[in-house]
């Protein structure tokens, strides 16, 4: 019997019938390795991974690998999803010694926890400049065995993710080393494999608001067109793939993660409510769209991923033949419809971009339909079906704000059924399974969630909702406080160690999150707690921002909004009609913008205003002090331009 065939994580399901021994993560792993005086051979991958499938079916399948594997190491399988806190420790190490970092990421360690070599994929026997895996095994036991010494004389190394010093920065140094590696011909920075970036465009969007800056706006606006219309977007099932393999967008790596749709959304919202350009709007629903048809989970919540492969191969149900697009596309269209509207990615296979993006032509919808037929026909690739909190939350922000920014309930009625099924428990678990928390939660859980109800709180002014983020913040600082930033995992979550973690990732980092929502709490009540976390949050991320420009651009955001102070817009009315008519108004990119009802539970917070009874009194506050009541939203709007 497998150790993991009943474990949670589809991912490790997926290797119970390994003739590798694994082990899950936990003690019972690192105690075997002590007691028998073996290395842990930890691997760490994620279900949508192509190349963690690939190393499945090359190397662990395999029976004369396994063997040699069991009689090496202790052997533990990790999903990088299910438990961030080990992927996230090891992916620190590994940086530091090898510049090919990736998954699946291997890690080869003593039984305490002290790595000792790196690797990602890798082949079953050696070719050429790249060494097997079988050559490695019997290179390791033999330095294990005769000259450990010599084997760890590089292990011991110390992570420091705590910076210390203060420091005092702006938004331009962020900004500068952004606009070092624009790629000005297709947007995007850098150059292949190249990822979107989401983070930096909402960083962007806010400088070029901020400033008045017409520069980063630009790069906002041709980055998001051209990503719009490459293979990176699936033109025919819609959604964003994780990552282009080129400069140009057109071919992607095909997985497909809740996170990249949920930030994108977010992207193209802020973009569509700054600019109103209409292909924005059309996006951010488009990726909305593949979220709610493929992710969706029947009991609550979204699935984490779909896989790069069906049927075994990578894309297979993305690409076309020409045979294919010749039974959806008629004879008289065909020759234009391959020049603008397909990519080859080789020999007879061709994806589907947009080359009229932009353009006044429109290719006819029936071409699109007809694809999507035919891929109906197809096996579609597997969904992890684990739902994430963390990558959950960022969903009901980004359900949330595009209900402000489109008026559509459909998806603030889909955000608030998430986050009540999320938030439903005592405590915020990180992983659910069939509709059952199997991993406790983690920092980034725990930010993302409260964001999430903030930003409920803000489209519905349901006072439950900034409740709610209140008390999942308090728990938090409960769990995860330390004397500087927070903690990534509680006491006794059986991380390899405790770490604060400030810098991004792919998505925002918690400490980053919590400092903005920190910030919003502290503003409203004024509570010292708050008030003090804040203060203690600003002077870490500002020092890893100082040594990083690029470390956390969500922080950059909050940190200057610290500086100029949020805007708070008092709804003093006992009138809920009144006050939601109000909010339909404020629909405009005004990210500095928080907007309450005093009415309810909220009265504890917002003394001191005049209440209008079923009439409205808007005032407009920032810094501590706070304009006259106005009597009218377009008086606030005018008074609103006034003090960006």
């Amino acid at each position: 019997m497998s150790r993991i065939e009943n474990e949670s994580s589809p991912y490790l399901r997926l290797h119970a019938s390994n003739p590798v021994d694994w082990y899950p993560w936990g003690t019972k792993a690192i105690e075997a390795a002590r007691a028998l005086d073996r290395p842990l051979f930890i691997s760490i991958g994620y279900f949508s991974c192509h190349w963690c499938h690939r190393m499945n079916e090359d190397v662990f399948m395999d029976k004369e690998v396994a063997d040699a594997m069991n009689r090496a190491f202790i052997n533990v399988l990790v999903d990088r999803e299910e438990r961030p806190d080990v992927d996230t420790y090891f992916i620190n190490i590994a940086q530091q010694m090898s510049d090919n970092v990736g998954w699946p990421l291997n890690v080869i360690a003593t039984p305490d926890l002290k790595p000792f070599f790196v690797f990602t994929y890798m082949p079953k026997n050696s070719t050429g400049n790249q060494i097997g895996i079988m050559e490695l095994i019997s290179a390791v036991s033999r330095l294990w065995i005769n000259e450990r010494n010599k084997l760890l004389m590089e292990s011991p190394i110390e992570i420091n993710q705590t910076p210390v010093k203060g420091c005092d920065i702006g938004l331009e140094e962020t900004y500068e080393s952004m606009r070092n590696i624009y790629d000005s011909v297709n947007g995007g920075f850098g150059s292949s494999p190249k990822f979107p970036m989401p983070l930096w465009i909402l960083f962007l969007l806010y400088y070029g608001w901020r400033t008045g800056k017409g520069e980063p706006i630009d790069m906002c606006r041709k980055t998001l067109f051209k990503v719009r219309a490459g293979g990176i977007y699936d033109q025919v099932g819609h959604g964003f793939h994780r990552y282009s393999t080129d400069s140009a967008w057109m071919i992607p790596h095909f997985e497909k993660m809740l996170y990249d749709q949920a930030l994108m959304a977010m992207a193209y919202c802020d973009a569509y409510m700054l600019t109103g350009i209409e292909i924005f709007k059309e996006a951010l629903e488009g990726s909305l769209k593949y979220a709610i048809e493929e992710l969706k989970s029947e009991s609550g919540g979204f699935y984490s991923s779909q896989d790069s492969d069906s049927d075994g191969i990578e894309g297979k149900y993305y690409l076309w033949s020409l045979d294919e697009l010749m039974r959806a596309v008629p004879n008289d269209m065909l020759g234009d419809f391959i020049k603008y509207m397909t990519y080859k990615v080789s020999g007879n296979k061709y994806i589907i971009v947009n080359g009229l993006l932009g353009t006044q032509e429109r290719w006819p919808k029936q071409c699109i339909d007809s694809l999507a037929k035919i891929r109906s026909e197809r096996n579609k690739p597997a969904v992890d079906r684990k739902v994430l909190v963390d990558w959950n939350g960022l969903m009901i922000v980004a359900l949330a704000r595009t209900h402000r920014a489109t008026g559509n309930d459909e998806y603030l009625d889909l955000a608030v059924k998430t986050a009540d099924h999320l938030t439903k428990g005592d405590a915020v678990p990180h992983s659910i399974v069939n509709s059952e928390p199997v991993v406790e939660g983690f920092l980034d859980d725990y930010a993302n969630i409260a964001w999430g109800m903030l930003e409920l709180y803000r489209s519905t002014l349901n006072d439950r909702y900034f409740d709610k983020a209140r008390e999942i913040c308090d728990q938090a600082m409960e769990k995860f406080s330390s004397p500087g930033p927070f903690y990534y995992s509680a006491p006794g979550a059986g991380s390899p160690a405790r770490m604060a973690v400030l810098n991004d990732s792919v998505t925002p980092s918690g400490n980053s999150v919590m400092l903005q929502n920190m910030l919003e709490l502290s503003t409203v009540t004024g509570l010292k707690n708050y008030n003090e976390a804040v203060e203690r949050l600003l002077k870490t991320m500002c020092s890893a921002i100082a040594e990083s420009p690029l470390a956390s651009t969500l922080g950059s955001m909050a940190i200057d909004m610290q500086r100029s102070g949020l805007r708070e817009v008092i709804l003093a009315t006992e009138s809920v009609p009144e006050a939601l008519n109000a909010i339909k108004h404020l629909n405009s990119y005004m990210p500095d913008m928080r907007v309450y009802h005093r009415y309810g539970l909220m009265k504890k917070w917002l003394t001191g205003y005049e209440q209008g009874g079923e009439q409205l009194n808007v005032y407009l506050c920032s810094n501590g002090r706070c304009s006259l009541p106005m009597n009218s939203i377009e008086q606030l709007m005018r008074e609103l331009q006034k003090t960006q």
